[in-house]
């Protein structure tokens, strides 16, 4: 059974990183792209769904993965998406959400082997 971790946007939460992101085009949403939770920490010997709320820039957002080996990111809407990891795998995947004026956030996962 996998393990859920689910975290909410609340309102004033820091703004993501934005190394990797580019903007390509000006909007008229001054606001920047945000993403919570900014990371996660998971076991490697099983699956573990991690939930990521979007907030900030246009509200049309788009998800991607850095390693697609690691794990996959599902969306239920627009501004909620989903990360389930592949078990007996270990690494770093950075989720990054991107609106369509290019403004992108993005959070780590690091799926490690349990201690003992």
């Amino acid at each position: 059974m996998p393990t859920w971790i689910y975290v909410g946007l609340a309102m004033g939460l820091a703004v993501a990183s934005l190394a990797g992101c580019q903007l390509m085009a000006v909007s008229s949403s001054p606001t920047p792209v945000t993403l919570a939770p900014r990371r996660a920490i998971l076991n490697a010997d099983t699956v573990n769904i991690v939930g990521f709320n979007a907030g900030g820039g246009d509200g049309k957002y788009t998800w991607s993965l850095s390693n697609a080996s690691l794990g996959i990111v599902f969306t239920t809407s627009q501004a909620v998406a989903f990360y389930k990891s592949v078990t007996n795998i270990v690494g770093t995947n950075v989720v990054t959400v991107t609106d369509v004026g290019g403004r992108c956030a993005s959070a780590t996962i690091t799926q490690n082997w349990p201690l003992p």
